[in-house]
């Protein structure tokens, strides 16, 4: 049973992982009507400035979309399913403020007295650029790491549905920030993936370039987002990242009847578990197989932040919502007398 506006439904947590069919031929459908060149979509060696928009914008293939002009939010909570390590504050969607998808860091097996973060951000000084100096993928180290298998997600519902229309049907913001010297952006990424039915997610594929950082403040790192494309979180906190469902189009979910893209019922936030290009331990990868470089590993409140406005999560805008029954109604009632009148001229 779907959840009720602004609430959360405990009790399922689908399967993280999904399947791909071609991931790039609707992004290389949309840089065909683009002014963009696909040679740096395919780079995969250092990035300088990249082919897509900065945090604070611009015109191109992903232009962000104004929140101030978002008027529909999808603010239903299906499942919230947090990674361990994320600290009380951030974790109850209902608190105000926001909450946070989290760290992989448990809290049954916590670091060794001294070793652990302070009250925000761990580690510190360039000797120390890793916190702990712990292997993410070693459960049995004393660090506390669980792995990169288990990042944090929420999925949201809406109850009409989202349709593929021209562009962006969707939006998805975040409140990262800039810091340091341009285009230096703290940000904490996220996948996107549909569904329709709930359980059945196809994701966007993704692309980053970033093979270094812009810039270092303490334990943040800056990192340039015009080489980061269909990332939740690349734009700034006034802005939201678009995505375009007819990307999806060639998806082996959508191609086999699972997805409509006619009907999106579910969008699902998966952190990205990113490493600083100093830890030499593999997080994500993008859908080229890169890896994606985003600010790991913080403490408290790390990992992708959703805003609470009102009462409410203000994480994906609706921009292409499938008219509620009563408002196709209304508007085949309208219509129809009109096809009647001239169906009756012609035969005049």
């Amino acid at each position: 049973m779907p959840a009720v506006s602004g609430t959360t439904v405990s009790g399922i947590r689908p399967d993280l992982t999904e399947s791909y069919n071609n991931p790039f031929s609707g992004i290389f459908h949309k840089i065909r009507k683009s002014s963009f060149g696909i040679v740096m979509l395919l780079s995969t060696g250092p990035a300088m400035a990249g082919s897509y928009t900065s945090y604070n914008g611009g015109s191109g293939i992903d232009t962000p979309i104004a929140v101030s002009g978002i008027t529909k939010w999808a603010t239903t909570i299906a499942d919230y399913s947090p990674a361990p390590g994320l600290g009380p504050n951030f974790r109850n969607p209902a608190s105000g403020g926001a909450f946070s998808l989290g760290d992989l860091y448990s809290t049954t097996t916590p670091p060794t007295a001294g070793t652990e973060p302070n009250a925000f951000h761990a580690g510190s000084g360039a000797a120390n650029f890793h916190p702990y100096g712990g292997d993410v993928n070693d459960t049995t180290d004393t660090y506390g790491f669980i792995g990169i298998d288990a990042p944090g997600s929420v999925t949201f519902y809406y109850e009409t549905g989202i349709y593929n229309g021209a562009g962006a049907d969707l939006a998805v913001r975040e409140n990262g920030f800039a810091s340091g010297p341009a285009p230096g952006f703290f940000a904490e990424l996220a996948f996107v993936e549909v569904s329709s039915n709930g359980t059945d997610f196809a994701r966007f594929p993704s692309i980053s370039l970033n093979t270094t950082r812009v810039s270092t403040a303490g334990t943040f790192q800056m990192y340039d987002m015009t080489n980061v494309y269909n990332l939740a979180g690349k734009h700034a906190s006034n802005l939201a990242t678009p995505f375009d469902l007819e990307e999806l189009a060639t998806h082996s979910l959508v191609l086999g009847g699972t997805v409509n893209l006619a009907n999106i019922k579910y969008v699902r936030l998966v952190d990205v578990v990113g490493n600083p290009e100093s830890s030499g331990t593999a997080g994500a990868l993008d859908s080229l197989g890169n890896r994606i470089l985003d600010n790991w590993t913080t403490y408290d409140s790390g990992g992708f932040d959703i805003s609470i406005v009102g009462g409410l999560p203000q994480a994906v805008g609706v921009l292409h919502a499938v008219p509620e029954p009563s408002t196709a109604l209304l508007l085949c009632s309208a219509i129809l007398p009109l096809m009647l009148r001239a169906r009756r001229d012609r035969k005049a």
